[in-house]
């Protein structure tokens, strides 16, 4: 009898501390990802702020910039949680592991705008030797594009070929 009280207590006991346990790690997942949002917020704020040294980056690609950097923030708090248990680092690992596969998502549709600005400027590039020239002025229609008016903004093709 006495040991089976004691084990009943025991069984108790253990069942206590696993929902002790479980309501901790939640309460950690849930700290954990509040502060990686405020992290993401602010990346992508600080982000917005800095210059871009490049006059082409686009929305999607300092997204996918700020993704990263956001992910790179979580690694270290992973870490530094793992040194507690090795499940608290669960979190923050399953954060950067998100916001990598964000800033994949992002990259590629970057590449995907890249892509599709590319065709179009060569598709203008071919139009443009495609179509002839809209004539600028009565000199021009005249002289077959070589002389241009006096008020005339296009030079003429042997001017230019120079």
């Amino acid at each position: 009898m006495i040991i089976a009280d004691a084990v009943d207590t025991l069984w108790t006991l253990a069942q206590a501390f696993a929902l002790w346990f479980l309501a901790l790690a939640a309460a950690a997942t849930l700290a954990l990802l509040t502060l990686a949002a405020g992290l993401w917020r602010l990346c992508r704020a600080v982000w917005r702020l800095v210059p871009s040294p490049e006059p082409s980056v686009t929305y999607a690609q300092r997204t996918a910039r700020a993704c990263k950097a956001t992910a790179v923030a979580l690694l270290p708090i992973a870490a530094y949680s793992a040194t507690y248990h090795p499940f608290y680092a669960v979190p923050g690992l399953v954060g950067a592991g998100f916001f990598l596969a964000v800033a994949a998502s992002y990259r590629r549709e970057d590449q995907r705008q890249r892509a599709r600005h590319e065709a179009a400027r060569r598709a203008a590039a071919v139009d443009a030797e495609l179509l002839p020239p809209v004539p600028c002025c009565p000199f021009w229609q005249h002289s077959d594009g070589e002389i241009h008016g006096p008020r005339c903004e296009r030079r003429p093709r042997s001017y230019a070929a120079n």
